[in-house]
């Protein structure tokens, strides 16, 4: 989940404006009812609100879902949804797994994003957090934060990063907690899975814990 070693500024460059791209996208309402998440009625709640919807579907479909019992899952849940940040803006277009991994490039140029299976409506700073956590340690964060507006990105406060931090750490931990039930029922077959609950999920736990701990300390 890290870069090997330290980003190039022609990469940052092309980051933050394939970012800005996607987050500047007009209301597009051709895409319809897309999804739960991509639908015509959120574009048309106030970002906060539509955050909310959002980390509540999330919640809602880890508890329908068979999982492994997780209190440290549910609690972090319960977290986000008692401090999700006010932000003013309308709800953008979020790729939600964005960074290097999911780029393709040919000959030095990006040809495509792939893997929008996370896509949906919501708040910029999402993906600006998935980006800090995944690669935030091997990134000139100011350069590319400057990049990313001068881009047409939107001005994006350091408390939606750091919340949307740990909602990346959330995610995934209850994304292959999930996974792995449907492995233990035999409706998934990949032998991958079997690293996720004793190797990934205590780590996205505690990385979540370390951040809700930040945010916290922060808060005074």
């Amino acid at each position: 989940f890290e870069a090997a070693g330290d980003i190039p500024a022609d990469l940052t460059q092309v980051l933050a404006e394939i970012m800005a791209a996607l987050h500047r996208l007009p209301e597009l309402p051709e895409l319809d009812k897309l999804t739960d998440s991509i639908s015509l009625d959120r574009w048309n709640v106030s970002l906060t609100e539509c955050t909310r919807q959002y980390l509540k579907d999330w919640f809602d479909l880890f508890q329908r879902e068979p999982h492994l019992p997780s209190p440290a899952i549910v609690a972090q849940f319960q977290w986000l949804l008692n401090n999700i940040p006010e932000s003013a803006g309308r709800p953008s277009l979020v790729h939600g797994d964005i960074g290097f991994h999911n780029f393709l490039f040919d000959q030095g140029k990006l040809t495509a994003v792939l893997d929008w299976e996370y896509g949906h409506l919501g708040d910029p700073a999402e993906d600006l957090a998935y980006v800090r956590n995944t690669v935030g340690n091997k990134l000139d964060w100011e350069s590319f934060i400057k990049a990313y507006v001068a881009a047409g990105g939107p001005e994006v406060d350091e408390r939606r990063i750091q919340f949307f931090q740990v909602w990346g750490q959330v995610r995934n931990a209850a994304s292959a907690n999930l996974g792995t039930a449907k492995f233990a029922q035999g409706r998934i077959q990949d032998l991958n899975m079997v690293c996720l609950p004793h190797e990934l999920i205590p780590i996205f736990i505690r990385e979540a814990d370390r951040l809700i701990s930040q945010f916290n300390a922060n808060q005074h």
